[in-house]
Formats: C-alpha cells, sequence, structure tokens
C-alpha cells in the first residue's frame, strides 16, 4: 500500500533532522497566505502569525500552536483541513507538511535548540487547581485553613504552612503533596468528583512557580460593541406601537385584502362554546355547561363566557403547561439513563399553576422565577409565609435543564458547565427568543452575540451554580458521603402545614432514638451495643424526610472569577468577564447592573439584576416573545412561527405590526396575560369558521394570513384530560407530589390511577426517560432541554394506540355507564347523550341511523359471549353497556373528538 505524500514528507523531515524553524522557514509561509487577515493590527478573531509568540498566545479559540503537540494545535487543523485561508489558495500538502514537522520539532525559532514553551499564566493553573482542589481549599470550604483561590492566600498557606515557594517548585508544599499523590486525597476523589493532576498538570503548576508564580494582572474585558447595523435587524430594535386604532382584526385584515380576502364569517355559537372550553381550560363543555351557554340570551354572553374560562381554574392547569414546556419542566433529571427521581421539582409547577389562575403580571412572574430567593431575606428568616415559599420555589425554574450531576460519574466540571449552558439555553429561547447557546464556544455564527457575552450571562449564575464548589441537585454525593442539607442544592421549609405535619411525625421517633443512642454511650457490651445499633437503623428508618424546596440561591460571600472558556472547553481560560448581559439587545435599556442587596445569605443581586433588564418596558424582546406564544396557542402558528429564535436564522414575522401591537399592548396592560386572551379571543380573527372555500385555498394555501380558523389536533395532554373527563374519571385534585407512572409488563408507561380516578395530566409524573405511552404516542414533547413548540405528526401508530389501550377501552365502558344513568333505557337517548358528551353536539340523522343499527348487532355478538359466561349481571343488560360502550370508544377515536374546529 502507498503511503500518503503527506506522511512521507513529515517522516523524511523528522527523520534527517530538518525541522524548520519559525523565521526561515514558516513566517514567509503564513506571511504569504495569512497574515493579511491575522496581523498585528487586525487580528481577526484575536489570532496574529506575525510572531512564533503571537501563534503561541493564540486568539479567541486558544493557542494557535501547541509545541510538540500537532494534534492540539489549531493553525495545523485548520489548514490541513482546507478551512483556513479563506481567500486564496489553499496550502499545498508539502507547506502542511512542514508545519506539522515544525510543530513536532518544538515549534523552534532560528537558533534555538529547545522546545519552546508556552507561557504559564496563573488562570492556567487556576483551571487545574479549581477543577482539582477547590472543594476543598476553596470558597465553601478551607480544609487545614488552607484557600488556594488566589496567589496570596496559597503564599500564606494553612496550618501546614506557606503552600508556595515563587520560584522553587521542589520546595512548595503544593507540589509535594500532590507528588505524593496526598492532593487530591484518593479516598475523597470519588465523593467530591475529582481527579488527580496529569503529569502535564503538574508540569504546568511547576513550571508557574519556578517562573516565579507570577500573577495576572488584568482588568475585565470590556463589553465588545456591536456594529450599528447588527442593531438594525427588526427583533434587536423595541417594538412601535402602530397608528392609534389599530386591533387584531384591522391589522390582520391589512395584510388580507390586497390579496381579495377577508375573514371567514363567524362560526356558529357551539362552536365558539366548545373551541373556548378546549383552548382555555383543555376540557370540552359538559352537557349542561353547553346547554347553558346555548340558552344565555345576553348579547355579551361571548365576553362573558371568556371572562369565567379565565377565572376558572382549570385555566391555570391548561396554560401552565405550556410555560412548563417553554422552561423544560420534569420530575427526573434526565442527563443519564439512571433518570433520577426529582422529589420537590412538583412545588415549581404548583407556583406556575397558581400564578396563571390569580392573573400575576408576567414582569412579576418573570422577576419571582429570575430572583425570587433575592426579593427578600431569605436565610433571616426563622419561618416562611406561604407567598414566600412560593417565591423560593419560582426559582425552580433555573433547575428545569437537565442534570447529570447526581451521579459521581457525570460531576465534573464539564457536566457542570453543561447543567449552566442547559439553563441559558431555557433562558434564551422560552424568555428572550435567542439561540445564546450558539455563543459558548465561539462567537455566534449569525447573530451579534459575542462569546464573551455569552460568559457574561454565565457569570449571573455562578455565584448559585458555582462549577467549583457544586452542589448535588436532589442526593448527596459518593458512597458513604456525609450528607448535610448544605450538600444538596434545596432549601428546607420552615413553616407551613407540611412542614408541622412532618416534625409532629417525626417528634416522638426523634425521641426514641435520642433514648437509645444515650443507652448504646452507656453499654459495654458488645452485643448489647449491636443490638441498639439495629434498633437505632430501624426507627431513622420511620423518620419523614423534611418538606424541601428545589430553588436555586446564591452560595455565599466571594463568587468565583469568571473567564471566557476558549472553545467552550474549561482547561482553556481565556479573558475574564464581569456579569452582563447582550450587548447588541441594550440601546435604549437602563443599563445591566446587579442589585445591592444586605442580605444574611450574602446573595450578589446580580439576578435580581437580570430580571430588572428583562422586564424594562423598552426591552425589545420580553413582551414580543411571549405575546408571540399566546398567538401561537390560539392559533396553532405563532406571528413568529420559530417561537424559540427570533434572531436571523428565525422566520420573519408574518405580521410585524401585529407582533408590535401585541407588545406595546401588553406592557401598556401591565404585562396582564389574560389581557392580552381577551384582546385575541374577542377577535373576528378568532371567532371566523374554520371552513375553506377555492378562493382561499388559492389565494392562502397555509392559512399564514388567517383567512380561516385552523382546524387543530388537541395535544396529547388535552386529548388524554378530554378522555378522563367525558369518561367521568378525571381527579380534580390540584397540587401536590405528582401522580405516579409505572411500566407495564408489554411495555405501556401508564399513570397509576388514585382513588378518585385519575388526575389531569399536568399532576402526573413527567419523567425525561419514562414518557406515558399514550402522551408520548401524541407528540409530548422529549425535554432537551425544553420546548418552545410542541410538534404534531399523524402516523398509525396514533390510531393503533387509541383503539387498543386499556385506558380509552375502560374510558369508554365508564362513559356508557354515566350515559345509560342519565339517558335511561332508550338506546335512542343514549346515543344522542354520548355525541353531546363527547363531541358537543347531538347526531345527525345519519349518523344516529348507523349508531343504532352498529349497537343493536354488537349487542347481539356481546349476549352470544356472554351466555356462556357466568354473568355478573343479566345478560340482556350487560350486552347492552357494552355494545353502547362500543359506540363511545369509536365516538373517542374519531377526528371530531380529537380535533378543535
Amino acid at each position: 500500500m502507498r503511503k500518503p505524500v503527506l506522511l512521507i514528507l513529515v517522516t523524511t523531515l523528522v527523520a534527517s533532522g530538518e525541522a524548520p524553524r519559525y523565521e526561515s522557514g514558516i513566517q514567509p509561509l503564513l506571511a504569504a497566505r495569512c497574515q493579511g487577515c491575522h496581523n498585528s493590527k487586525s487580528a481577526q478573531a484575536g489570532l496574529s502569525v506575525a510572531t512564533r509568540d503571537d501563534l503561541l498566545k493564540g486568539g479567541k479559540s486558544g493557542a494557535a500552536v501547541v509545541p510538540g503537540k500537532p494534534v492540539d494545535s489549531l493553525l495545523l487543523t485548520m489548514v490541513a483541513a482546507g478551512t483556513m485561508p479563506k481567500a486564496g489558495a489553499k496550502l499545498t500538502e508539502a507547506e502542511v507538511a512542514r508545519i506539522r514537522t515544525w510543530i513536532e520539532g518544538g515549534a523552534l525559532r532560528d537558533g534555538e535548540q529547545e522546545s519552546a514553551r508556552k507561557p504559564v499564566r496563573e488562570r492556567d493553573v487556576h483551571a487545574i487547581l479549581s477543577a482539582k482542589c477547590w472543594v476543598c481549599h476553596g470558597r465553601r470550604e478551607q480544609k487545614g485553613g488552607l484557600d488556594l483561590r488566589t496567589l496570596g492566600s496559597m503564599r500564606q498557606g494553612g496550618k501546614s504552612g506557606p503552600a508556595l515557594v515563587a520560584g522553587n517548585p521542589e520546595g512548595s508544599l503544593l507540589v509535594k503533596r500532590i507528588v505524593k499523590q496526598e492532593m487530591p486525597p484518593p479516598k475523597l476523589q470519588e465523593e467530591f468528583s475529582v481527579r488527580g493532576l496529569t503529569a502535564d498538570e503538574l508540569q504546568t503548576l511547576e513550571q508557574w512557580i519556578r517562573e516565579g508564580a507570577v500573577e495576572d494582572r488584568e482588568e475585565p474585558a470590556a463589553v465588545e460593541q456591536v456594529r450599528p447595523k447588527d442593531r438594525e435587524f427588526w427583533a434587536f430594535r423595541a417594538p412601535q406601537a402602530p397608528a392609534e386604532g389599530a386591533s387584531v382584526d384591522s391589522l390582520l385584515l391589512a395584510k388580507l385584502k390586497p390579496a381579495g380576502l377577508a375573514f371567514n364569517p363567524p362560526a356558529d355559537r357551539r362552536t365558539l362554546i366548545r373551541r373556548l372550553y378546549l383552548d382555555l381550560t383543555g376540557l370540552p363543555p359538559t352537557p349542561e355547561q353547553l346547554a347553558a351557554d346555548l340558552a344565555d340570551k345576553d348579547p355579551r354572553f361571548y365576553s362573558k363566557l371568556v371572562n369565567r374560562l379565565l377565572d376558572s381554574p382549570r385555566h391555570g392547569e391548561r396554560w401552565a403547561r405550556y410555560w412548563l414546556d417553554a422552561v423544560g419542566y420534569a420530575d427526573s433529571e434526565g442527563g443519564t439513563s439512571a433518570d433520577s427521581s426529582r422529589p420537590h421539582a412538583w412545588r415549581y409547577r404548583d407556583y406556575v399553576v397558581r400564578s396563571f389562575n390569580a392573573g400575576k403580571p408576567f414582569d412579576q412572574f418573570l422577576t419571582d422565577q429570575i430572583a425570587g430567593d433575592e426579593l427578600f431575606d431569605y436565610k433571616a428568616r426563622t419561618q416562611y409565609t406561604a407567598e414566600e415559599i412560593d417565591l423560593l420555589a419560582a426559582t425552580g425554574f433555573w433547575r428545569m435543564a437537565p442534570d447529570s450531576t447526581y451521579s459521581t460519574e457525570q460531576n465534573f466540571i464539564p457536566e457542570r458547565m453543561d447543567v449552566i449552558a442547559g439553563q441559558l439555553e431555557i433562558l434564551g429561547s422560552a424568555v428572550l427568543g435567542m439561540s445564546v447557546g450558539c455563543a459558548r464556544c465561539h462567537d455566534h455564527k449569525y447573530d451579534p452575540i459575542p462569546q464573551s457575552d455569552y460568559y457574561r450571562l454565565v457569570s449571573i449564575l455562578t455565584p448559585a451554580y458555582d462549577p467549583y464548589s457544586w452542589l448535588s441537585p436532589n442526593k448527596c454525593l459518593g458512597v458513604g458521603a456525609n450528607c448535610g442539607d448544605d450538600r444538596m442544592r434545596h432549601i428546607v421549609m420552615r413553616a407551613g402545614p407540611e412542614h408541622e405535619a412532618v416534625a409532629a411525625h417525626n417528634a416522638p421517633i426523634e425521641r426514641t432514638v435520642e433514648e437509645l443512642e444515650r443507652q448504646r454511650s452507656a453499654a459495654s457490651d458488645a452485643k448489647v451495643k449491636a443490638d441498639l445499633n439495629e434498633r437505632i437503623r430501624k426507627e431513622k428508618a420511620k423518620l419523614k424526610e423534611r418538606p424541601k424546596i428545589r430553588a436555586l440561591f446564591d452560595l455565599g460571600p466571594q463568587p468565583p472569577p469568571n473567564r471566557v472558556l476558549l472553545r467552550g472547553d474549561p482547561v482553556s481560560p481565556g479573558a475574564l468577564v464581569e456579569p452582563g448581559v447582550l450587548s447588541v439587545l441594550s440601546e435604549g435599556l437602563t443599563p445591566y447592573q446587579p442589585v445591592s442587596l444586605q442580605h444574611a445569605s450574602h446573595t450578589t443581586g446580580r439576578r435580581l439584576g437580570l430580571a430588572r433588564w428583562l422586564t424594562d418596558p423598552r426591552h425589545p424582546l420580553t413582551a414580543r416573545v411571549m405575546v408571540n406564544r399566546i398567538w401561537q396557542q390560539h392559533f396553532g402558528e405563532g406571528l413568529v412561527s420559530s417561537s424559540g429564535n427570533f434572531g436571523k436564522m428565525g422566520t420573519p414575522p408574518a405580521n410585524q405590526a401585529l407582533l408590535d401591537w401585541l407588545a406595546t399592548e401588553f406592557v401598556r396592560l401591565n404585562w396582564d396575560i389574560k389581557a392580552m386572551h381577551r384582546l385575541i379571543l374577542n377577535s373576528a380573527a378568532y371567532q371566523q369558521a374554520s371552513t375553506v372555500d377555492a378562493a382561499r385555498r388559492e389565494r392562502d394555501p397555509e392559512n399564514k394570513l388567517l383567512s380561516r380558523f385552523p382546524l387543530r389536533r388537541l395535544d396529547s395532554d388535552a386529548l388524554r384530560d378530554s378522555i378522563l373527563a367525558v369518561a367521568g374519571r378525571l381527579d380534580l385534585e390540584m397540587f401536590g407530589p405528582p401522580a405516579a407512572i409505572e411500566t407495564r409488563k408489554d411495555g405501556e408507561v401508564v399513570v397509576k390511577p388514585g382513588r378518585r380516578g385519575y388526575r389531569r395530566t399536568i399532576f402526573v409524573e413527567q419523567k425525561r426517560g419514562e414518557p406515558v405511552s399514550l402522551l408520548d404516542a401524541f407528540d409530548s414533547p422529549f425535554l432537551n432541554p425544553n420546548c418552545v413548540k410542541r410538534g404534531q405528526s399523524t402516523v398509525s401508530s396514533q390510531a393503533l394506540h387509541l383503539m387498543n389501550s386499556d385506558l380509552l377501552r375502560e374510558s369508554a365502558r365508564y362513559m356508557a355507564g354515566r350515559i345509560r344513568d342519565v339517558a335511561g333505557p332508550v338506546a335512542q337517548d343514549q346515543i344522542d347523550r354520548a355525541y353531546l358528551v363527547a363531541l358537543s353536539r347531538k347526531p345527525t340523522a345519519a349518523e344516529s341511523e348507523a349508531a343504532l343499527r352498529a349497537m343493536k348487532a354488537i349487542e347481539r355478538e356481546w349476549r352470544t359471549k356472554l351466555e356462556g359466561d357466568p354473568p355478573a349481571e343479566p345478560v340482556a343488560s350487560r350486552a347492552e353497556w357494552l355494545g353502547l360502550a362500543t359506540i363511545c370508544h369509536t365516538i373517542l377515536n374519531s377526528a371530531e373528538f380529537q380535533y378543535v374546529d
């Protein structure tokens, strides 16, 4: 087999000892091909190739050349792949081989004999010590009195003396302990998810000390200036209200009229009633509710119905679901196949439901979630009010991304940074409508988001999500770990019915344990002590866990320094940054500033500053993104269809004037979500029929202009809830721990019933790795990390699931029993009632005739089958019930039941 030309060239040069030097062999090549873009005056991406030292220093992506390590040298990677240079001829194989050989030979300059070494900075050492040592010698703990976070504290040392002697690595206690493998202590490495230093890391530390342990003296990087033309993009400019007198209908008609179209005629009252119930509550109207609304002679009946449904507790349950999707709510951590449970996440879900029901203004709703713990001095409280518990639970917003760090194998610095990245992705898509995560490793390719802006956002979170002083998301880490509440990321409740009930339960057990421990201390016989130990263990097993709140909170004073991570790599620290926000959105807004707070928790006020910046009435995106989501849920498609991306790669607004008017009205109406519902629902656009004629099909084929109401299928939650509601099996108990799920032998994941039936889907356990099968079949979202717009598929498995599901079959029988109880024994009355319960209408004559004929045929089949079985009731009555159940099952499988007209 012939060797590649490049390999032959490299092998020959290295073997002959003819590795080139920089000035004579490399600099002329780079000057001709690369220096036009990467010179000392205009260094694109921060990289200059003018000198060898410039290459060792590198740019925004880190060092361009790592002496002796061609695989780690970005310069070689880029030129070998043909990615660079971008303009002009690519380097030949021989030229690439020359650069590779130069790097392999030590990246020498002319006259040098010893391999070049990249200068070691304090930040390079911090990247090593922060990952390996700060957990015991850092922010929250300084074992042996030693703090390794600064040069000064290392020189000062701890109980054993100075940790570092500048210029003398061999005489530095820190190096000695590492060489002897005493630090980090092997017995603690698994518990704290750290590893010992590698040979390269130890060499870096020794080189820094040998070179004098020079302290980095730098100011935080200045905010990168966004070009004025980048701010001209529509989404980055504050929304402008249209002319006075604008409305939903006028702004839609302004697009319809040029196409020669107008709105469809209004839908009939029955259709509108069902549409409103399903949209606002996720449940169909009962026959009694429908009859009352149809009989209402008040001209304002429709607006009254809108208000009544907005005031229903079912409304908060329905609309909380959309927000929970957007923030990635789940009752499990994800991240690994174990998918560990989140036992306290439901408090956040309950906060969201209560907020939607109470009509909490969106700016306050958002502030609670971003910084609820900073709105009062929670550590100074001896007990919490219900409102304060809600504020702490609201910060669960920051605890919804997948988090694998409950596992010691998945709790290293990269996994911790992934958790922070997931939370910023949620903030970006759910609140800002921006793909900020794309700037984690480099400047955003499409939107004007520098990488430094991303890490300014990271800096807002690291006082709470400190990668170097990490708290477990839901349990203690390590085998036999000393598991106090201070090792887990939650807040123990100090008041309320739950707290009091657990305290009352635990008090006598704790007294018993105390007495047994006293007896154990006094005992001298080994067998007696062993028996007492067993009794103590059994008593402690009876203790109930104290109620906890899954929350985010700052971990105390002295948050860690924050740097840009070159290529997103924690071991490649770049420039120092301060907390901040996206510079492209800051024009015309009050500048971001952490709020000064004198709390016992030492909270930094960084997140409260973020909340105030986000809810500035002039913010270009916050209001737009939320009203777009409200519009999306009512019409199936947002005015910006890419509802999580308002940036340059997103979809332009179908009607920007309408979007901007809704956003400005939202702010003018004090961020009132229910007021936005009223604006939309009382419009002619919402109330029109869904029928399609030839003109609409031709001129508005995709209904982008809203020339008709869009026919939409119920999402998975509303479909399941509606099935249970019409069957009379829906348990309307609100709040509290979720209804458990289980996996049957055949693999189907189902919800466990309670004493009063099945709870609404929002109150069902939502596990990332184990979705309820019915919900999964109907496009329940996979939250990794979140979902701002549910997909909708039409596949055969959906019909098969509805046809064969035990839940559907049982619900159809329950439905049939309810109908017989109300409608009586007459078959026609039963069929009328079945249609009314499920479809909010009576059957047509043809439908009645077909249903009666089918029901009688099915009854005959059942009678034949049942006559051979010992009946639990008279055969005829049971056959009639099962025949009606089959009709109910068919109706529940119908498109009309599953769609909102």
